[in-house]
């Protein structure tokens, strides 16, 4: 028993590796906040998901982004169109990077970004949802009833109130012949 071979170092290794591993972590962690901060700060929009949006749609490619997220995030359910990646609260998530070199991204519900690309950012209504909003306040309403869809054709502007007399309600959402609607080629239709 005695002429096993020691392993000593070994532990002290791991242990040492993992304290600088933590140490690293939390430092990337701090600078990709501050990256997220200073960023924030040269933006005009008073929530990190609606800067990420509002910065999504100055892209140059920003038809094509919300192509290929229709065509690879989405897939057809009846008129729908159904986001099938992250889900949060029944309403479809998706991260914008703003950072490549540093990896930092915000995360933005689908939905308004899908709607902002087809519609332009300036009729989105802001994401800004405080406690004791006034009622006639705008949201972004689904006309089908489902939180998961991003059919831009299948979004309203409506108020708090009129939105809080739809829920429970069964909805119909209206047939694909208005708008900017993405037909079942994967083509934008104006």
């Amino acid at each position: 028993m005695g002429n096993r071979p020691s392993h000593c170092g070994v532990g002290e290794v791991i242990t040492n590796w993992r304290a600088n591993n933590k140490e690293n972590n939390a430092m990337t962690q701090r600078k990709r906040h501050g990256i997220l901060m200073d960023w924030l700060e040269t933006r005009e929009q008073e929530s990190m998901s609606d800067a990420g949006i509002a910065y999504a749609c100055e892209q140059d490619d920003s038809v094509e982004l919300m192509m290929r997220l229709l065509n690879e995030k989405a897939t057809q359910q009846g008129d729908c169109l159904i986001w099938n990646k992250s889900i949060d609260k029944g309403y479809g998530r998706h991260s914008i990077r703003i950072d490549l070199e540093m990896k930092v991204s915000v995360r933005v519900q689908a939905h308004r970004l899908v709607y902002a690309l087809s519609n332009g950012f300036e009729a989105l209504p802001p994401s800004k949802r405080q406690q004791g909003q006034p009622a006639d306040h705008l949201v972004l309403d689904h006309l089908c009833g489902n939180r998961a869809c991003v059919q831009p054709a299948h979004f309203q502007v409506i108020t708090i109130s009129e939105n809080a007399a739809l829920q429970g309600q069964e909805r119909i959402a209206p047939p694909l012949s208005f708008g900017r609607v993405i037909a079942t080629s994967g083509e934008l239709v104006a």
